[in-house]
C-alpha cells in the first residue's frame, strides 16, 4: 500500500492534467456541437449577423459593414453563455440606445460586445447546481433531458 505522501504527491500531478483535459474535451465537444448545427441546416453565427445587419441597416439606412476577423468570432463566444434570443434583445435595446456615446460611433458591433451586459434583460439566467453546460441550462428540467440525452449518447458526465 502507497505511503500518503506518496498520494498526495500522486495527487498534485494529476490535477493539472485532468484540468488539462477537461478543456480539451470542452473544446471538443463545442466543435462537436458546432458541426452538428451545421449539419442540421442551422448556423447561429449567420442568423444574428444578418438580424444584426439588418436591424442596423433599417436604423441606419446603409449597409453594415463587418470585420469579420474581429466580429463574427465575438458572435460565436457571446453564443456559449447567451442565447441567440436574449442577444437579439440585447442587440434591438443597443441599436434602440439614445446614448450619445453610442450615436455617435454608429452603434458599432464592437462597443455593442463590450456593453452586452448593460443590455441584459431584467430576470438575468441562473446557473443549474451542479451544472457544466455551455451554454448553461435555464433550468432543472433542462439539465435533466440534456444529461438524459448525453447519457444515451455515451458522453461522460
Amino acid at each position: 500500500m502507497a505511503d500518503e505522501p506518496e498520494v498526495n504527491q500522486l495527487a498534485k500531478k494529476l490535477a493539472p492534467l485532468l484540468k488539462r483535459l477537461e478543456e480539451e474535451l470542452a473544446v471538443i465537444h463545442d466543435t462537436q456541437r458546432e458541426i452538428a448545427q451545421l449539419v442540421a441546416g442551422d448556423n447561429p453565427v449567420l442568423a444574428l449577423s444578418l438580424f444584426w445587419a439588418e436591424q442596423w441597416q433599417a436604423k441606419y439606412r446603409a449597409a453594415y459593414v463587418w470585420n469579420h476577423a474581429r466580429d463574427k468570432p465575438q458572435i460565436k463566444r457571446l453564443l456559449k453563455t447567451i442565447s441567440a434570443d436574449d442577444l437579439k434583445a440585447r442587440m434591438i435595446a443597443y441599436l434602440s440606445s439614445d446614448d450619445p456615446f453610442h450615436a455617435r460611433n454608429q452603434h458599432n458591433f464592437g462597443i455593442f460586445v463590450s456593453a452586452i451586459n448593460s443590455f441584459a434583460g431584467s430576470k438575468p439566467r441562473q446557473r443549474v447546481l451542479g451544472c457544466h453546460h455551455e451554454p448553461p441550462c435555464a433550468d432543472d428540467v433542462e439539465h435533466t433531458r440534456r444529461r438524459r440525452t448525453e447519457a444515451q449518447n455515451g458522453y461522460p458526465f
